[in-house]
């Protein structure tokens, strides 16, 4: 099914430039753009999968959205952010302690690979049974490990999530934004 999905994914009248335009001439001041959402698919030519742009048509397979839209919002004055979706139905791994890596891999990517990003959001859906990975570590509490010390992007700010809204106390509100001014915003309820 994954296969026939990347074969679909051929935007051949995509222009960043026209959507940050607007977005800009609509007042707004920064994009969030979803990098990945809940299927798995990547915006970007990520290295940890092949369920990506890069097995696509679009571009003959070099096509990056990701990078097309960041570099524009530097060009346009936008302040630039990613959603990465910490559910992927796509990847057999999901639900097991090879997934938390995967996951890491991926939000590293995003955050070292694309200038300085004003936020980076990450939301698990409502009723998703695997948010927890092996040993009660969830892909959430991971990217919260990865926000912080070096290994984060430059620009980026620490990532607190509220302790009211964790997946465990509240899953119908188990989601989290990471801004540098280092304030966790709980987004949802969903």
């Amino acid at each position: 099914m994954a296969t026939k999905r990347r074969r679909f994914f051929n935007p051949t009248q995509f222009d960043a430039d026209q959507i940050v335009t607007a977005a800009k001439n609509g007042g707004l001041k920064g994009l969030i753009l979803t990098a990945k959402h809940h299927d798995g698919f990547c915006l970007w030519p990520s290295k940890y999968t092949e369920h990506s742009v890069k097995n696509s048509p679009w571009k003959k397979g070099k096509g990056d959205v990701v990078r097309e839209i960041s570099d524009s919002c530097r060009r346009h004055g936008l302040k630039f952010g990613v959603y990465l979706s910490p559910w992927d139905r796509n990847h057999a791994e999901y639900g097991r302690p090879a997934y938390i890596e995967y996951f890491r891999n991926q939000l590293r990517e995003l955050m070292t690979g694309y200038g300085p990003l004003f936020e980076v959001w990450l939301m698990a859906p409502t009723g998703a049974t695997a948010i927890t990975a092996g040993r009660g570590k969830s892909a959430i509490s991971t990217a919260r490990l990865i926000m912080t010390g070096r290994t984060r992007g430059p620009s980026c700010g620490s990532f607190r999530p509220m302790p009211a809204c964790s997946a465990t106390q509240a899953p119908k509100f188990a989601g989290w934004a990471m801004r540098r001014a280092s304030r966790a915003i709980p987004v949802g309820p969903h």
